[in-house]
């Protein structure tokens, strides 16, 4: 019931239904201290409870269960490092720590928890060299390490971390191009690069990254016109390149760049007049294309 009303957008109704299950799992769990199934059922309520508090902003509140679930999980994983499952579990909790820390401003214990997630996904895909999904955990894990890495203005750190995450994902792209999630990591990967590279001001290396993901988001929002996630990914592509070309001098690619946004974003807010991040996408898009416009005139 939960996830169905969350799924809706009913978060308050989701909430109410994790919580009255986490009672539940609580009461269970004191009465058998000793099962690991009923300790890992509780663990799996924490995560979705701590979830949709972060989801209504309550970020305190969620980082609070967040952490009594790694108290649980921490304790599982010890009991069975062969555990496959748990491990990964311990991975996920310490990155929705992260996210929190980070949501917050504490870059330095984001940074923290993730690295604690990185150490336990290294030493799991090692064992195991063959799973993609091992794979993937790690570049999401590489990702979120150049993510605190860029926030902190380390632009060294950033690149070396998104180039193993970018390496990786193009390992798993390699292993199957029809894989369309695996393309869109691949494409994000690219993207993180190009902001990095951008900001150290190598305009030449951030277009060649820019136009690599714009390639490959190009491709995937073809074969599916309503998939809002994949045609925001293409305007977001298509904006980063006008802004390198306008930084370049290149004033009328720069136009065409943000012009061909503008198409992609005015269906989007067209769609929903209520998604207010589409509406500020829309905003700045005409606000780019005016500006080009002024520096344009004699």
């Amino acid at each position: 019931m939960g996830d169905v009303r969350q799924a809706q957008g009913d978060l308050s109704g989701a909430r109410t239904a994790y919580e009255e299950g986490l009672t539940i799992r609580e009461r269970l769990a004191a009465y058998g201290a000793d099962d690991p199934r009923r300790q890992r059922d509780l663990y799996i309520s924490q995560i979705k409870v701590g979830d949709v508090r972060r989801a209504q902003g309550d970020l305190s509140s969620a980082l609070t269960v967040y952490k009594q679930g790694l108290g649980i999980v921490e304790r599982l994983a010890a009991s069975d490092e062969e555990n496959t499952e748990l491990q990964r579990d311990l991975v996920v909790c310490h990155n929705r720590i992260g996210d929190i820390y980070r949501a917050q401003g504490d870059l330095s214990n984001a940074l923290t928890a993730y690295q604690k997630g990185l150490e336990t996904i290294q030493r799991l895909a090692a064992a195991d060299e063959g799973s993609t999904l091992l794979k993937r955990d790690l570049s999401i894990s590489y990702n979120r390490i150049g993510n605190i890495r860029e926030a902190q203005n380390d632009f060294p750190g950033a690149l070396a971390a998104y180039e193993r995450d970018l390496a990786i994902a193009e390992g798993l792209v390699a292993l199957d191009a029809q894989n369309a999630a695996w393309k869109r990591d691949l494409s994000v990967s690219y993207n993180t690069i190009g902001d990095v590279r951008r900001s150290q001001g190598d305009l030449p290396g951030a277009l060649e990254a820019y136009e690599r993901s714009l390639a490959i988001r190009e491709e995937l929002a073809a074969s599916d016109a309503h998939n809002s996630v994949w045609q925001r990914d293409l305007f977001f592509s298509h904006f980063n390149v006008g802004d390198v070309r306008e930084l370049q001098g290149k004033l009328c690619d720069a136009l065409a760049a943000f012009k061909r946004s503008l198409t992609i974003i005015e269906p989007l807010t067209a769609r929903d007049p209520t998604n207010a991040i589409w509406q500020k996408d829309l905003t700045l898009t005409k606000e780019r294309i005016l500006r080009i416009g002024k520096k344009k005139r004699p």
